[in-house]
């Protein structure tokens, strides 16, 4: 048990205790100890942006899951040589930065855009849509960043129990 004491204690210095010490502080304001929390939720603007936070977590969350252990299935069941290049294209996903990967979101939908060309030039629609900045694109932004993680995960456990 001893080897795990120094990375416990970091946990609890460098995480615990900063989460600890900001949920202290907000019951220690002058105006009383549940101010910050009738502030915050008195306010309609505030509960639907928490509201809408939390449908988009959970939509999130759900495409991913089913979408990252359907390929970690695939891919856990995959011959030798066809389950390296699989985890090497998930972990080449995790490799490309942030950035890089939301400017490349913002070109193929955007208004003039690679899919709304595709779009407007085989007739499906007749003029450009908007596709960016909508909670539609925030999840499939969301989607596309987590389901490497969420592929990673259980091709490992998948590995050791069929």
């Amino acid at each position: 048990m001893e080897p795990c004491l120094p990375a416990t204690l970091a946990v609890v210095i460098f995480l615990v205790l900063p989460v600890v010490a900001t949920i202290i502080t907000t019951f220690l304001t002058p105006a009383g100890p549940l101010a910050p929390y009738i502030g915050f939720f008195g306010s309609g603007f505030r509960r639907t942006v928490l509201w809408r936070t939390i449908q988009i977590s959970l939509i999130t969350t759900v495409i991913a899951l089913f979408v990252g252990f359907i390929t970690a299935y695939v891919v856990s069941r995959s011959p030798g040589w066809l389950k390296s290049i699989l985890i090497i294209a998930a972990v080449f996903l995790l490799l490309t930065g942030v950035v890089v990967r939301s400017f490349a979101r913002m070109i193929i939908p955007g208004k003039n855009g690679i899919l709304n060309g595709f779009l407007v030039n085989t007739g499906i629609i007749a003029e450009p849509m908007t596709m960016l900045y909508t909670q539609g694109a925030v999840i499939v932004a969301m989607v596309y960043l987590f389901v490497p993680l969420m592929v990673l995960t259980p091709v490992g456990v998948l590995r050791i129990h069929p």
